[in-house]
């Protein structure tokens, strides 16, 4: 399960912003924080919070947060972080993720929405992956929604 953590400095500043990630094997009895913590935000960064988690399996999580991806295939021990080899944008910019999917550890799609078109619902590109998010490659289908 992931939770978002915040911390805030006294004068109410963001300190830091973390996605970390908690298992069970007890049915939600208890939980353990699994040791591998994503540092999704800091204002000085310049983007604001904002992930999309997609939990494939047991071992297998992809996170987007900011214009990264974080991949783990052990259960959020470890993390790599992936810079696409195309733009994610800024969370809440004109140029943006707006889903993200994969069905197994390699393969996966991504909806980017770009709302510099002057359409009246913006334009999204449907981009697919077969190396676990490393590089995309535009379909050249296009949703209209």
């Amino acid at each position: 399960m992931p939770a978002h953590i915040l911390k805030r400095n006294t004068d109410n500043t963001l300190a830091y912003s973390a996605l970390v990630f908690y298992e069970t094997d007890d049915g939600g009895s208890t939980w353990t924080a699994r040791p591998g913590i994503i540092e999704l935000m800091s204002e000085r960064k310049g983007w604001s919070f904002g992930s999309h988690v997609d939990v494939v399996s047991l071992k297998d999580v992809f996170v987007r947060g900011g214009p990264n991806l974080y991949v783990t295939s052990d259960g959020a021990q470890s993390w790599r972080t992936l810079k696409p080899n195309i733009d994610f944008g800024l969370e809440g910019s004109e140029w943006d993720v707006s889903r993200m999917d994969f069905v197994n550890a390699t393969h996966g799609w991504i909806l980017i929405s770009d709302h510099r078109r002057f359409a009246s619902y913006g334009k999204y590109s449907l981009f697919r992956t077969s190396d676990s998010g490393a590089t995309r490659t535009e379909l050249p289908l296009k949703i209209v929604p």
